[in-house]
């Protein structure tokens, strides 16, 4: 056995050791050695170099794809560590929030106002102001639609 553990005895190490010392090495040009040759080039030789590039351009395309899925493996990770921050954020934000109205209520309650009741009042005040702002956007985008059918008619004339 040699340093780097092959059994050099083993025919099969041999006839792997004379195919690549004559078959992969083709005279040089003063006819004296022989230089080493690429294995595409080999098969080229062999009628198969039509064969050996598209087998390369496979094996392009493949690590072009695993690079991509990397990165991409890499952006979805980020993204779920970003979404778990943004849960912990919100999950603590909405503790402070029933924190603050029980004190807002303790406070009403103190000042001998019925807290529930002003709650109440604000969130109807708010609906009515989100129902006000859709249905001007709603008339907005419909005058929108409007206008442009009729300058798109104009122009047709």
């Amino acid at each position: 056995m040699s340093r780097t553990g092959i059994d050099r005895s083993d025919p099969i190490v041999r006839w792997e050791q004379t195919i690549d010392q004559s078959v992969l090495r083709a005279p040089d040009r003063s006819g004296r050695g022989k230089k080493p040759i690429s294995a595409t080039t080999y098969l080229s030789g062999m009628g198969l170099g039509s064969t050996a590039k598209k087998i390369q351009s496979l094996s392009d395309r493949a690590e072009a794809m695993y690079k991509q899925v990397q990165k991409l493996q890499q952006r979805v990770t980020g993204l779920e560590e970003k979404a778990e921050e943004t849960h912990e954020t919100v999950t603590r934000m909405d503790h402070q929030l029933s924190e603050q109205r029980a004190l807002l209520l303790a406070l009403a309650d103190e000042q001998g106002l019925d807290g529930e009741a002003i709650l109440a009042e604000a969130a109807i005040d708010d609906a009515e102001r989100e129902a006000g702002a859709d249905a001007d956007a709603d008339s907005a985008t419909n005058t929108d639609a409007a206008s442009g059918a009729a300058s798109g008619d104009a122009t047709a004339e």
